[in-house]
């Protein structure tokens, strides 16, 4: 598991944001990545707004890319954190 280090780092995307991008995630279906976990409310927020194949875990995004560990997806949806770690 990742853990949070900067605790302005850990803020859940609010879900009219994921209502913004219904559209362009219907127009381009398939499987949903958030690599930034939080409280791993987006399985919860995209899930009401009917998309089920979403993966978003706690884990650390960049060890799994320098591992190329990276899941497949169809589409990268994120709001990431802005701190140095």
């Amino acid at each position: 598991a990742f853990a949070v280090t900067a605790t302005s780092d850990h803020a859940e995307t609010p879900a009219a944001a994921y209502e913004d991008l219904v559209p362009f995630l219907r127009a381009a279906p398939g499987q949903i990545y958030d690599p930034y976990f939080c409280d791993g409310g987006v399985v919860r927020k995209l899930g009401a707004l009917g998309f089920r194949d979403v993966i978003n875990e706690n884990r650390d995004f960049y060890a799994d890319v320098a591992a190329a560990r990276v899941p497949p997806h169809d589409a990268l949806v994120t709001n990431p954190p802005y701190s140095g770690d």
